[in-house]
């Protein structure tokens, strides 16, 4: 089977969309916490985690070349971080909007993929 994105594209897609969503919600936290019925902090304390992954993901991607193990820890956070929003989805799904629960599982489906993509190039 071909594959649709090197190691490379997917780590330059993974920092670029982290960077995007990261400032993305920090800027407009205020405006979407009641849209969402999630706490504010909690959205800017995601933003922030997101900026400083994307620093990590797209300073993987500009190097000529990756050492597995610097590779594995990407796909770790990704993971833990898949786990850890799966959490938040759980804790918030009653008080949340369907919107607020929307945006959190989009965020496990996009990162769980990213990570699993990464987790097959680099096997």
């Amino acid at each position: 089977m071909k594959k649709i994105f090197s190691l490379k594209q997917l780590l330059w897609i993974d920092g670029i969309a982290a960077l995007l969503a990261g400032v993305i919600i920090l800027l407009f936290s205020s405006r979407l916490s009641p849209v969402f019925n999630l706490p504010e902090n909690l959205l800017m304390t995601q933003a922030i985690i997101t900026l400083l992954y994307s620093s990590y993901s797209i300073s993987m991607a500009r190097r000529k070349s990756n050492p597995k193990q610097l590779i594995y820890i990407l796909v770790i956070a990704n993971f833990a971080y898949v786990l850890l929003v799966s959490c938040l989805v759980v804790y918030f799904f009653r008080t949340a909007t369907i919107y607020g629960i929307i945006y959190l599982i989009a965020e496990v489906l996009f990162i769980g993929l990213l990570a699993f993509l990464e987790w097959r190039r680099i096997k």
